[in-house]
């Protein structure tokens, strides 16, 4: 796997293969979200079964969710918006290790192939940011918002979806899968007024599920 210390120009980067190329987007990413930096956790699930944080995360994807984030990434970059993977894979004790926020059961979760648990290489699902961070969940948050209204207004072209919209901003997946059919018309509905606020949609679902909501993430 290719170690990445910093961005590669536009024309640097049709030089990387695929898996190297993801690689460095996914080793970019300041692994950060609203309950502080989780990306020792990809690092202690990988130990477990003999693999890097980096290999766990990105080869545990399926092959041709691989595919589609390879060539859209690249042509994200060429418009100007570099792309960071913020979470790839997640194996059922990875998944379980998530304790705060709406989120999947351990066995339940597309990042790691959702009901079939089909195992490392099969994951359906990757968590995409902008890599230009933030010092607050808030700066990553609104420096992240043009990649994901890039990825709605172009991920279809790639057959790449957010398939929760705003109830869950980096969550992409294959716009021809199982996750992507069942929970995007939905989500378009709630969101059709254009609102974008993830505390809403938290809060809705608090709401309704008692405070104990919970999605497939």
């Amino acid at each position: 796997m290719l170690a990445a210390a910093m961005f590669l120009t536009q024309s640097e980067a049709p030089m990387l293969d695929r898996d190297d190329f993801l690689a460095q987007q996914y080793e970019l990413s300041g692994k950060v979200d609203f309950t502080g930096p989780f990306g020792w956790k990809d690092g202690v699930a990988a130990a477990k079964v003999g693999m890097s944080a980096t290999q766990y995360a990105v080869e545990g994807m399926e092959k041709v969710l691989r595919d589609r984030l390879y060539l859209m990434l690249r042509e994200m970059r060429l418009n100007g918006l570099d792309t960071c993977i913020n979470a790839g894979y997640r194996g059922p004790e990875r998944q379980a290790m998530i304790t705060a926020g709406v989120r999947a059961s351990a066995n339940n979760s597309f990042h790691g192939g959702a009901k079939n648990r089909r195992g490392h290489g099969h994951g359906l699902a990757a968590d995409l940011v902008s890599c230009l961070g933030g010092d607050t969940n808030d700066q990553r948050f609104d420096n992240s918002k043009p990649v994901w209204r890039w990825i709605d207004t172009h991920g279809l072209e790639f057959k790449l979806g957010r398939p929760y919209l705003h109830c869950d901003p980096p969550h992409v997946g294959p716009s021809d899968g199982g996750e992507y059919r069942a929970k995007y018309p939905t989500a378009a509905v709630r969101f059709k007024d254009g609102k974008d606020e993830y505390s809403r949609c938290v809060s809705q679902k608090k709401k309704k599920r008692g405070g104990k909501g919970k999605k497939r993430r």
